[in-house]
């Protein structure tokens, strides 16, 4: 009898969806499950790495003749892992084996899922027939309408390109520039992802160390018994100038101005959005203390428990088929008396498809981190602390907004212009469940022309202030939003749902500038640049290679390949050539050296 073999990405997706969905008894197997139509086996990521420059023959000690190293063809060698090599032999197995008619691909939905099956199945040398299992939801209706509606691989070729594209120009570009620069200066890893971040925190210490304090003046002044500041026409309440304000106090003393304008309005606070990872392991790391690399620990701990979601998602949002699923997760709330309160709240409140967080346009290959219902026992304290974070946040994103009242008085004394604003709290909603307490204040509400006669004021002085050093938590955020700087705005939109580097692999590439000597963590949390790293920042070769700018041209490449507009052969050389400009840089660098 012909089988489907279907494999997922790991290995709790195939049995907690694949294997109930397929309907059928499965007998247990190492690394399968299998019943009288189906085979439901998983990768373990990616099985798969490419080969090092010695297995293409280069060999000896590093020097700039070997450079640049370009494979003629990328060659793949298994993870030495003995798990991974395993499941690897497994797979290879089963996609070859004789009753088995068809192949499905249910690894994750995106470009590194795409990759991680056909890393696998071209290593397997098969040639059964694919077709891709696509969606990003687990709800069993979604899951039932991605197996009706399945494509044929070809379908998927531009996405596969785009995913060897990226993982072959990291491989070029890592591997060139790391060995050019070690060879002209000392021994350092340089790569697309890793040096614009060290370059991040090299630059704030700069910042911070050249910061010159300066002073900044305000006007405040009574009027009535209203305290009030004085702003310009262009809306500025703070000056470097001193005495232009002093001019503007001696004018008003003892003066009466008039109120010209009030102004009234109601607002809303909506509750925070889902946990994406990133979100998750800075506000884990800023509130618990915790380093974000055990974050990401721990999240894998409670997702393997079958406690939360996928622990590495990238996004804040949740499918709209997901309603019910979310309904029944709260009520399950209802019996955990820490979380009984909030979720009878979010209930009362109700939960619909209008809720901001169901949008199916912004979920990307997983959803937000949310807990699954199966409520957790002996957890470790911080992983329990990080548990009741994730609940907190999913109960509280279905109550209603926090609603206020701003008034603003805006007076008009000797032609120069007065304000004062007050915010007063007309409902907590979901504040009363939230760490966040607002202060609350008040005004009159006076009618416009009414006289208020200048009672006081005052110059104050305050000092500007230097940039923070970067935190884990604070650093995670901009290696997110790295994109923001770059010049062109096709950039940026390319970065815009990436950043530096993968919400899979950012907690990584701080621990490796920590445990490589680039960047090191003071007792009090602070990151900051080491002579090594701040070396390497300033002996570069180009300073593009230290910003956002080379990823935000990857991404927006890579992006008209999934797109079918530009080819993978392209991609690469243009990278290729990228690459030959740095090394023979480089080589120019050390022929000067040396004369």
């Amino acid at each position: 009898m012909n089988k489907i073999c279907i494999m997922a990405e790991k290995r709790k997706v195939a049995m907690d969806h694949l294997i109930p969905l397929m309907k059928e008894s499965f007998t247990r197997h190492a690394g399968y499950y299998e019943s009288e139509n189906y085979i439901v086996t998983w990768a373990i990521g990616h099985l798969l790495q490419l080969s090092d420059p010695e297995d293409y023959g280069v060999e000896g000690r590093w020097n700039l003749d070997q450079l640049p190293i370009k494979p003629k063809k990328f060659t793949l060698k298994p993870a030495p892992i003995k798990s991974k090599k395993d499941q690897l032999n497994c797979l290879k197995t089963l996609f070859n084996r004789k009753d088995v008619a068809l192949i499905i691909n249910a690894a994750d939905a995106g470009r590194e899922g795409a990759l991680i099956f056909d890393e696998v199945y071209s290593y397997s040398k098969s040639k059964k027939p694919v077709k891709f299992f696509w969606t990003s939801s687990y709800v069993l209706k979604d899951l039932e309408y991605a197996l009706q509606n399945m494509k044929d691989m070809a379908d998927y070729s531009n996405l596969i390109s785009a995913a060897r594209c990226r993982r072959d120009a990291d491989w070029l570009y890592g591997i060139n520039l790391s060995r050019a620069y070690s060879v002209v200066n000392e021994t350092a890893p340089l790569g697309r992802v890793i040096t614009p971040t060290l370059a991040l925190v090299v630059e704030r210490d700069r910042k911070i160390n050249n910061f010159v304090s300066e002073p900044l003046y305000s006007l405040k002044a009574t009027f009535g018994f209203i305290p009030m500041q004085y702003r310009d026409k262009s809306g500025q309440s703070s000056f470097k100038e001193k005495t232009i304000l002093q001019e503007i106090e001696t004018e008003i003393v003892s003066q009466t101005g008039r109120i010209v304008k009030v102004l009234n309005t109601e607002s809303l606070l909506s509750p925070p959005l889902l946990y994406d990872i990133t979100d998750l392991q800075t506000e884990a790391s800023q509130k618990l203390g915790i380093p974000v690399n055990d974050v990401s620990e721990i999240l894998q701990t409670l997702s393997e428990g079958g406690y939360i979601s996928y622990p590495r998602s990238d996004s804040n949002y949740l499918p709209s088929s997901m309603v019910e699923d979310i309904s029944d997760i709260i009520t399950g709330m209802l019996k955990i008396p820490c979380f009984s309160e909030t979720a009878a709240e979010a209930l009362e409140s109700g939960i619909n498809v209008s809720n901001a967080c169901f949008n199916d346009d912004l979920v990307t290959d997983h959803y937000a981190i949310i807990p699954t219902g199966v409520h957790p026992v002996d957890l470790s304290d911080q992983a329990n602390a990080v548990y009741q974070m994730i609940v907190r946040r999913t109960l509280i994103r279905f109550l209603a907004p926090a609603k206020f009242h701003e008034r603003e008085l805006v007076l008009e004394c000797q032609n120069h212009e007065f304000f004062a604003r007050a915010k007063r709290i007309t409902c907590l909603g979901w504040l009363q469940h939230s760490e966040y307490s607002p202060a609350s204040s008040n005004l009159p509400n006076f009618p416009e022309g009414k006289p208020l006669r200048h009672q006081k004021s005052s110059i104050n002085t305050s000092m500007t202030r230097p940039p923070q050093p970067f935190t884990e938590a604070t650093l995670l955020m901009a290696m997110k939003s790295a994109g923001k700087s770059l010049q062109s705005s096709s950039l940026r939109q390319s970065m815009d749902q990436r950043g530096l580097g993968t919400p899979a692999t950012q907690s990584g590439i701080i621990e490796r500038l920590k445990t490589t000597g680039l960047i090191a963590r003071s007792t009090s949390g602070h990151l900051c640049g080491t002579e090594k790293g701040k070396k390497i920042i300033e002996n570069l070769i180009d300073d593009r290679i230290a910003s956002a700018e080379i990823t935000g041209e990857f991404e927006y490449k890579l992006k008209k390949v999934e797109d079918g507009e530009l080819s993978g052969a392209q991609f690469m050389a243009d990278l290729s050539h990228l690459v030959t400009q740095y090394v023979v840089s480089y080589k120019n660098t050390k022929k000067q050296a040396r004369t």
